[in-house]
């Protein structure tokens, strides 16, 4: 008689992201923050063209699987747990290294495993543990909401006159809702920032419909997250999420994003460039060098990060780091002096 193999079911939550070599530091980051701070939960990695030498770097994770965005291939796989289920195969071509695309489709790939999924940004570091807060109740899509000072900040200089600052410009409205062509009124007034999200199975319909959106708008083939050849989505996958969770009724509902409360575990975002391992913007400076240079000590306490780091992460430079950064942020202020005079 043969015995029936145990059943394995999916994993309850898992964390994805993607990086190409350009955000190596990123993801050691990244997954050294959790792990310093006791998050264990799994992290899928979709690797997108990530050096031989720095993925044997990244197998010291634990709880950690690596799949190559061309081939689906699994590289490194220290996960706790294997669900039955297996990552299909990609049948079709993989976008460029630095398309928005990526996003979902290494969620896709990371429902195959689980039932929730988070995605966060390879540029992105936690602060405390975080775990109690992902494995919160939640229903439809959990992401952050702009503010209306935020999302001003965003359109500026995009706005007509009828348009108020703080929402999303009409014409851009406009754009969006023949594009979804489906509801009349949009459900939402501001963007949606997507640096990290969580969504369900149960939902990830939206993945697709993302997908195909980016598909024909024309963002796929973008060179980052900034896109200005197209007003209406210059900011690529924030816009074309946006415009769904707007116009789509298929759409989940919105739930209350709960990583951004820095009196407590939250997710330190390093937006916009540089980075802090090319060089530091002075928000970043000031806001997070220390924590930066904690979670490199502890990956080097525990072997895994490579022996010398980038110049900008070296504590010995701190006072270089500084002037950099106060540099770079006096070049902002009068760049936008400028543009508004």
């Amino acid at each position: 008689m043969t015995e029936t193999p145990p059943h394995n079911p999916p994993l309850p939550h898992l964390l994805v992201t993607a990086a190409s070599d350009d955000y190596f530091w990123g993801v050691l980051l990244l997954a050294g923050s959790l792990r310093m701070h006791g998050c264990d939960l799994p992290l899928l990695l979709l690797s997108l063209h990530i050096s031989t030498p720095h993925i044997e770097i990244l197998r010291r994770f634990h709880n950690l699987i690596i799949v190559d965005a061309d081939t689906q291939q699994i590289l490194a796989d220290s996960l706790d747990a294997h669900p039955d289920l297996t990552p299909p195969r990609q049948t079709a071509p993989p976008p460029r290294n630095n398309s928005p695309l990526f996003k979902p489709m290494a969620m896709m790939l990371a429902f195959e495993l689980a039932e929730t999924v988070t995605w966060v940004d390879a540029d992105c570091m936690a602060w405390g543990n975080i775990t109690p807060l992902l494995m919160e109740e939640f229903q439809g899509i959990r992401i952050r909401e702009r503010g209306a000072t935020e999302n001003r900040e965003v359109f500026i200089g995009r706005y007509a006159a009828d348009d108020i600052p703080g929402e999303i410009p009409r014409a851009t409205l406009s754009t969006w809702k023949s594009d979804v062509n489906s509801l009349q009124t949009p459900r939402l007034d501001r963007q949606v920032v997507t640096n990290c999200f969580s969504l369900q199975r149960e939902n990830k319909h939206l993945l697709e419909a993302w997908a195909d959106l980016m598909r024909r708008v024309g963002v796929t083939q973008s060179d980052g997250v900034v896109h200005n050849a197209n007003p209406a989505y210059f900011m690529t996958d924030e816009s074309t999420l946006t415009a769904l969770l707007a116009f789509d009724p298929g759409a989940p509902n919105l739930s209350s994003y709960n990583l951004e409360d820095p009196r407590g575990p939250h997710l330190i975002h390093f937006g916009r460039h540089p980075k802090p391992w090319k060089a530091w913007q002075y928000r970043h400076f000031r806001g997070s060098y220390s924590k930066t240079q904690a979670v490199i000590r502890w990956l080097r306490d525990n072997q895994i990060a490579p022996d010398h780091a980038p110049w900008p992460l070296n504590p010995r430079l701190k006072p270089i780091h500084l002037l950099q950064a106060g540099s770079h942020e006096a070049a902002r202020w009068l760049k936008r002096s400028l543009a508004r005079s």
